[in-house]
């Protein structure tokens, strides 16, 4: 029903943009139905980049109705936060859209995301379809937010938000996102490298996974310390594992120098089969225990020190 109505009121032209904000409301005979259609004025809207090396903000001016951003983090999906101001008004549900400027002589709406609430909220984030949004905004179509507050349509309220000027502060969003490590902190901080039974040398998986764990290194600053632990199962005898322990360590070490890596801010421990994660009875657990770790140390932690 909902979708119907946001087709239905997506036709609406408007002539004059001199106003900071053009508001159309009214209520049909004989319903309780109200409708409010909101245009941030293009002289007043404009868009911003905001980021770092680890999070991205494309960020909309604020709006009367609240502030709305694209936020974009390593291994995650890009998303839309809508936080609309606290005016008494709750919404259970919001469907966002993209369409033409209302110059245009035909006007096309394209829906991208909606998202239903069981409790009344002035705070979304929405996910789904964002990336296909984004791509028709640097195509020139305007964000449309629409909300409503039950099924019935009872209450309803469109925001839609010019996309002119934004060109700048996309692109330097899009490389804010394409430098983004692939690893959050929470991956990175603990990577567990597995060996197959006689394993003596570096996979191109586990190549690939260092590269990955060097590529989040160099952009936090806060990391001091890279402690490798090379641990083994318990089949062979304990010199035997100890040694092929401390042999795949330290060339995980070696390949983290090779990639960049200052070689005083690495740590190498051989256990041998000392600290079992998993049942040595079994294969599986054999397979768990064979394995190198690798704990990021940031500057406000304390480390065991090595035995």
């Amino acid at each position: 029903m909902f979708e119907s109505f946001v087709r239905f009121f997506g036709g609406v032209k408007f002539i004059r943009f001199s106003f900071s904000l053009i508001i159309i409301s009214f209520v049909p005979f004989k319903t309780s139905f109200a409708f409010e259609d909101v245009i941030a004025s293009m002289d007043l809207s404009k868009w911003n980049y905001k980021g770092d090396s680890f999070k991205c903000r494309l960020i909309h001016s604020d709006n009367v109705h609240g502030k709305f951003y694209f936020h974009a983090e390593p291994n995650k999906k890009v998303s839309l936060v809508l936080n609309f101001k606290d005016s008494g008004n709750n919404w259970r549900g919001v469907v966002l859209s993209s369409q033409l400027p209302p110059w245009k002589k035909k006007q096309i709406s394209s829906e991208h995301s909606s998202v239903t609430v069981s409790k009344a909220t002035n705070q979304f984030s929405l996910n789904d379809g964002v990336e296909d949004l984004l791509e028709n905004m640097a195509n020139g179509r305007w964000v449309s937010i629409s909300l409503y507050d039950d099924e019935l349509l009872s209450r309803s309220l469109r925001v839609t938000l010019p996309v002119i000027g934004i060109q700048s502060a996309l692109a330097d969003f899009k490389r804010c996102r394409g430098q983004l490590p692939k690893l959050s902190f929470s991956q990175a901080r603990d990577v567990n490298l597995r060996f197959h039974i006689g394993q003596k040398h570096l996979s191109n998986r586990h190549k690939a996974q260092l590269r990955d764990v060097y590529n989040y290194i160099t952009k936090d600053k806060r990391v001091i310390k890279i402690l490798i632990d090379g641990h083994t199962d318990n089949t062979g005898d304990a010199l035997s594992n100890l040694t092929l322990s401390r042999s795949r360590a330290q060339q995980v070490a070696d390949q983290l120098v090779l990639q960049g890596i200052a070689r005083e801010m690495i740590e190498v421990r051989a256990h041998g089969a000392r600290y079992p994660t998993a049942s040595n009875h079994t294969k599986s657990g054999k397979a768990k225990n064979r394995r190198v770790t690798l704990r990021l140390v940031r500057d406000d932690e304390q480390t065991v020190p090595n035995k």
